[in-house]
């Protein structure tokens, strides 16, 4: 039976399971929730659900509304019209040019990262290392004075681990429900009193620009939550990734330190075999059917990216972790109109600091293999994994 609810073999390696359901099941009624989660595991009928935003929403709608750590002004809970009118606002912010000029600022502080845990010795690439780069590039954008960066990494990780794992409790959950309205009212609170500040006495970062930009006040609010979460623990978990698969594939270190030029090629594939997010919701606006397998209105549908990133009709041999691939139009960052925005400023983090590596150690050595998942369903990532470079 698929139960990847409180599974902590599944959080740490669903790839046996969700091969077995692509191969056999590929589309499964999961009853154990409130309301019937339909799980789509298939890169093709994966893709199509994406694209579909006529029969597949991202907005919430009656008991599930509240199972989410979101709001009515987020982006990834709009649907057309008004997620394009509001994306292309938010698109204005996030140009090419600007992404391209953090490029120096990103090799800085990944350097003054570096310097700091070769002088540890011993860190945690979770805490120490990958969130050291993304919170502080995100801070700096959004302008979060220094002291206050403990603070934006404690709502990040509580954010992902809340997700929307809620959609998979069968009871309501009052403890866990209370946890979402708090994480999510105080980082609104928080954000509402910078944005005021940003519109009577602009600065020069991203959270002015969003205040200034022509959005609602409590679509910029939503907006910089969002960039905090997403903007944050994806690029932490796709360098931990990094990190962890050159570790356990030690041929694969060895020819990248040969042919370092392979660093590309190299976060690419980090972002195929393990992606940041392992999957993403869904309701069904109308009742259809999948496989055999019926999808009724209202129901969830929850597409494994993880899955669709292993599976054999998005590239030959999938299960093997090859630096040297041909990179494969792969679902990491979503796919159709709610594409990640921040696609192009996590891949420079994660290759920055990758670049680093190699070019200040050696050789990554593991301090234990037992490592513990995030306990989310959303989010794909290690709680720590103890590290030490060699220089």
């Amino acid at each position: 039976m698929f139960e990847p609810v409180g599974n902590k073999a599944f959080l740490l390696d669903p790839s046996a399971v969700l091969e077995e359901m692509r191969m056999h099941q590929p589309v499964y009624r999961y009853e154990n929730s409130a309301v019937p989660i339909v799980n789509i595991f298939g890169y093709h009928d994966i893709r199509a659900v994406l694209r579909d935003v006529d029969s597949f929403s991202n907005t919430l709608t009656g008991a599930q509304q509240d199972k989410a750590s979101t709001d009515p002004y987020n982006l990834l809970g709009m649907d057309p019209p008004r997620h394009r009118d509001m994306r292309e606002v938010v698109k204005n912010v996030f140009t090419p040019g600007m992404v391209r000029s953090l490029e120096p600022v990103i090799r800085s502080h990944a350097n003054q990262i570096m310097d700091t845990v070769l002088d540890m010795g011993e860190f945690d690439a979770v805490e120490d290392f990958g969130a050291q780069l993304s919170v502080h590039l995100i801070c700096q954008l959004i302008g979060v004075p220094e002291d206050e960066k403990p603070l934006i990494r404690e709502w990040t990780r509580e954010a992902s681990e809340l997700g929307f794992d809620l959609l998979w409790h069968e009871q309501t959950n009052p403890d866990y429900e209370r946890r979402i309205a708090a994480s999510m009212q105080t980082m609104h609170d928080y954000f509402a009193e910078k944005i005021d500040e940003r519109l009577h006495h602009p600065g020069n970062d991203v959270l002015t620009q969003i205040a200034r930009s022509g959005l609602s006040r409590e679509e910029s609010v939503s907006f910089a939550r969002l960039l905090l979460v997403a903007g944050n623990e994806t690029t932490t978990n796709l360098i931990n990734h990094i990190l962890r698969l050159l570790v356990i594939h030690p041929e694969q270190q060895a020819r990248l330190r040969r042919q370092p030029e392979l660093a590309t090629g190299t976060m690419v594939e980090t972002l195929r075999y393990a992606p940041a997010i392992r999957g993403t919701f869904r309701e069904a606006r109308v009742s259809t059917e999948l496989h055999g397998v019926s999808i009724n209105a209202g129901e969830i549908v929850w597409a494994w990216i993880y899955s669709a990133n292993r599976d054999p009709a998005l590239c030959d041999d999938p299960q093997r972790f090859d630096i040297t691939r041909q990179p494969p139009n792969n679902l990491a960052f979503g796919h159709g109109i709610h594409t990640c925005l921040g696609i192009s400023l996590a891949k420079m983090e994660a290759l920055t600091m990758l670049q680093v590596v190699l070019e200040r150690t050696r050789e990554i050595e593991p301090l234990s293999d037992a490592l513990d998942p995030i306990n989310s369903l959303l989010s794909n990532g290690f709680e720590h994994q103890p590290l030490r470079f060699h220089t």
